[in-house]
C-alpha cells in the first residue's frame, strides 16, 4: 500500500472540513526549516504538499531543503502560501505548483506579502489578518455584483497594500473600503461576508487539489482586483 501524501497546512485549512476525512493524507503543521527531512524519513513514499509555512517567529523552510527532496525523486508540490512561494521560486528544479494563488504570483508579479498573514500558533490556526490576496479576490465578486467600481477597488488595495501583512486585519479592511463608500453600508458589509466566507482563494486551491477538482482559473483586471477567467484552461494538477 501506498503511503499517504504528506500535506504542510495551516490557516489555509481552517474551517476546512476536508483535511480531517481523508485517508490519503497525513496532515503535519506549517512547514519551518528543519522539518522536512524528518518527516521524509518518516514517510518514505507519497507527494509532498506544502502549503502554509512558518516565516516570522521561525525560519522558513530553506530552498535547498525542498531541492534535496526533488534529487531524491519525491513530488513536491506548493500551493496556498509558502507553499505557492517556493513553488514558482523552484520551478525549474522540479517543484510544481498548483492553483490560482500560484497563476498569480506568476502571471502578475504579486510580492510575497500578498500571501502571509498573521495567526494563531496551534490548531486550527486561526487567521487574526488577512492576505492581500484575499482582498483582490473579494473585491473582484464585489465588482462583479455591482457593488463597487474599479476606482473604489483600486484605492482600498493602495491603501491595504502600503500596511505592513501584520496590520492587514478585518477591521482595516473595512474601514478602508467604508471611507469610499461611506453612504453604502451595505457595501462593507457584503464585503465582511466575502472575506469570512468559505469562497478564499487559498482555501479553494486547496480544497480543489484535496477533492481532486480544477482549480480555480483567476485574472487580474487593471484595478487590482482578482476576477474569475473562464476563457483560461485551468493549470495543470
Amino acid at each position: 500500500m501506498a503511503d499517504r501524501d504528506l500535506i504542510f497546512v495551516g490557516p489555509t485549512g481552517y474551517q476546512s472540513n476536508l483535511l480531517g476525512v481523508s485517508a490519503r493524507y497525513s496532515v503535519l503543521p506549517p512547514l519551518t526549516r528543519g522539518m522536512l527531512a524528518p518527516a521524509l524519513r518518516d514517510h518514505p513514499s507519497g507527494r509532498v504538499i506544502i502549503v502554509d509555512g512558518g516565516f516570522y517567529h521561525e525560519f522558513a523552510v530553506d530552498h535547498r531543503e525542498i531541492c534535496a527532496a526533488l534529487r531524491d525523486g519525491r513530488d513536491v508540490i506548493g500551493l496556498g502560501s509558502m507553499g505557492a512561494l517556493r513553488a514558482v521560486e523552484l520551478r525549474t528544479h522540479g517543484m510544481r505548483g498548483y492553483g490560482a494563488v500560484v497563476e498569480l504570483i506568476e502571471r502578475h508579479g504579486l510580492h510575497d506579502d500578498e500571501v502571509m498573514l498573521l495567526h494563531a500558533a496551534e490548531p486550527p490556526y486561526r487567521p487574526v489578518t488577512v492576505p492581500l490576496v484575499e482582498v483582490r479576490a473579494a473585491l473582484g465578486q464585489l465588482l462583479l455584483a455591482g457593488l463597487v467600481d474599479g476606482d473604489e477597488v483600486a484605492g482600498v488595495i493602495a491603501e491595504i497594500g502600503d500596511l505592513w501583512f501584520g496590520d492587514r486585519s478585518l477591521p482595516r479592511i473595512l474601514q478602508a473600503q467604508q471611507r469610499r463608500a461611506p453612504d453604502r453600508p451595505h457595501v462593507a458589509a457584503a464585503l465582511r461576508g466575502k472575506l469570512q466566507g468559505p469562497a478564499l482563494l487559498k482555501r479553494i486551491d486547496l480544497e480543489c487539489l484535496l477533492t481532486g477538482a480544477p482549480p480555480p482559473v483567476v485574472r487580474m483586471l487593471p484595478c487590482g482586483a482578482v476576477i474569475p477567467n473562464p476563457s483560461q484552461p485551468p493549470g495543470p494538477a
